[in-house]
């Protein structure tokens, strides 16, 4: 397992779930039978027996810990996930330590839109554009010089999506910035994938 982080700890930083964890780790040298491989705590208990536990040498493997999280991850609620995610983008600076009401429903909307994308909490913070006034945000501008501003068909383009997103309807109560900011950005990637 050389180059591949070993230390639990590492896991349960980066937001790994405890159970996923415990999942992957009673596997290593123990199966209840040749296909069962997905067990809650209580059937962990209930199952493990000494007389199962394998003599061979166990070897770590990231991508089948990383399986078993997603799998666990996907039957999260999504407040349980915001919930999770949260302390993440308060580290960052990117929430408040009691965030008010709206903010809270801004990262269920993101957590809702990544879906399972989020794969550990700590995956929140890809979608940290979200939480960074637009005039605040960073961006390479030799990249942007390259790909919005030089390419001939860029500024047609760019009308055009502005002129789709002026003719958008939010229900009223919605607030349409952080949609118009995501299809922003869908569309600068696709003219970015065009150059």
């Amino acid at each position: 397992a050389a180059g591949h982080p070993v230390v639990v700890d590492f896991y349960k930083q980066v937001g790994y779930l405890p159970d996923a964890i415990n999942n992957y780790l009673v596997l290593l040298g123990w199966a209840l039978d040749d296909k069962t491989e997905f067990f809650t705590r209580q059937e962990m208990i209930r199952h493990f027996s000494l007389e199962r536990v394998n003599k061979s040498e166990a070897s770590f493997d990231p991508k089948k810990l990383s399986a078993f999280q997603d799998r666990y991850m996907q039957q999260v609620p999504v407040d349980e996930k915001v919930s999770m995610v949260l302390p993440y983008l308060q580290r960052a600076g990117l929430a408040t330590a009691t965030p008010a009401a709206d903010v809270l429903t801004r990262i269920k909307q993101i957590v809702q839109a990544a879906g399972d994308r989020i794969k550990v909490a700590g995956d929140i913070l890809d979608y940290n554009d979200f939480f960074v006034p637009d005039n605040n945000l960073n961006y390479d501008e030799a990249a942007f010089d390259k790909r919005i501003r030089k390419p001939p068909e860029a500024a047609d383009l760019l009308k055009k999506f502005r002129d789709q997103l002026a003719a958008l309807e939010f229900p009223i109560g919605h607030d349409s910035s952080s949609f118009r900011r995501a299809g922003a950005y869908h569309a600068a990637a696709a003219l970015c994938s065009r150059s």
